[in-house]
């Protein structure tokens, strides 16, 4: 399907031709530069269930201006580690490029906001399986994102919003993706902190706005729950996935865990801070 690798090809472009800047810079400034993004953690499952993984970072293209122009990536892994062979099922490759005014760390000389966190703007953000024929899934987008939360010194309240503004191009295999997901994702989050570092961590979040294809009120919900940092930078790392669209391969079809005939999937790990 030479339609859908041409955006593929152009996402991996434009990865290589971020590798091959990065010499360019000094050794301190792309340390500085490069932070993660989304989360990265490592859970595994139940029995007859696929172990997730996450991979993400940031680098953010004008460092010493602190101009907020980033390129993110992000990779979703689902692995049969039961498997006799133990194949990824599917991975998902999704570069964007975003801009983002943080609390704290802007070109506003720093200023904080006392209830945001950050707002950010990607007018492309990528997501495909980078798979053929009828298993091939990918869909092109823009959205507007923020987070905002109140608190003290030893814990935070907060919400986060993104929204789905355009959509730049849909496989023909997933026309109805935002359907099942929602345009819109709402995360509810509250953590306790120690010293200004996060500790015990509990959220929930929730894809919104969808089509009458689903039979749930929310097209999705996943919550986790996290303890304090242990062995290093990792904290112990609980997660719950009920409802559409926790693959992209699957996206249409609610997660169940059939081995213990259960309506939502259970994974335990750690994730990295």
């Amino acid at each position: 399907m030479s339609g859908r690798k041409k955006p593929m090809r152009k996402a991996i472009l434009i990865f290589m031709i971020f590798l091959v800047c990065l010499p360019v810079f000094s050794q301190d400034v792309v340390s500085k530069a490069l932070m993660g993004h989304e989360p990265i953690y490592f859970l595994f499952a139940l029995p007859n269930d696929q172990v997730k993984l996450q991979l993400s970072f940031k680098y953010d293209l004008l460092y010493s201006l602190k101009a907020g122009l980033y390129l993110g990536y992000t990779q979703l892994m689902f692995w049969d580690l039961y498997n006799f062979s133990s194949p990824f099922e599917e991975i998902l490759f999704c570069p964007e490029v975003f801009w983002e005014f943080r609390s704290g760390y802007n070109f506003l000389n720093d200023i904080v906001f006392t209830y945001v966190d950050f707002l950010r703007f990607s007018f492309y953000s990528h997501r495909s399986n980078g798979q053929d024929n009828t298993n091939s899934r990918g869909i092109e987008t823009g959205y507007i994102q923020g987070q905002f939360g109140i608190g003290s010194e030893s814990w935070r309240l907060g919400l986060g919003l993104k929204y789905h503004l355009w959509t730049w191009r849909k496989e023909e295999s997933n026309l109805d993706y935002l359907d099942y997901l929602g345009p819109l994702e709402a995360k509810l989050f509250l953590y306790s902190k120690d010293n200004g570092e996060k500790q015990e961590e509990l959220y929930i979040k929730a894809g919104l706005l969808g089509s009458q294809k689903t039979d749930l009120y929310v097209n999705f919900l996943e919550a986790g729950i996290m303890s304090r940092v242990l062995l290093s930078r990792f904290r112990p790392y609980l997660q719950f996935y009920y409802g559409y669209g926790e693959s992209l391969l699957f996206y249409n079809h609610q997660s169940i865990n059939d081995f213990m005939e259960l309506p939502f999937r259970m994974r335990v790990g750690v994730i990295l801070e």
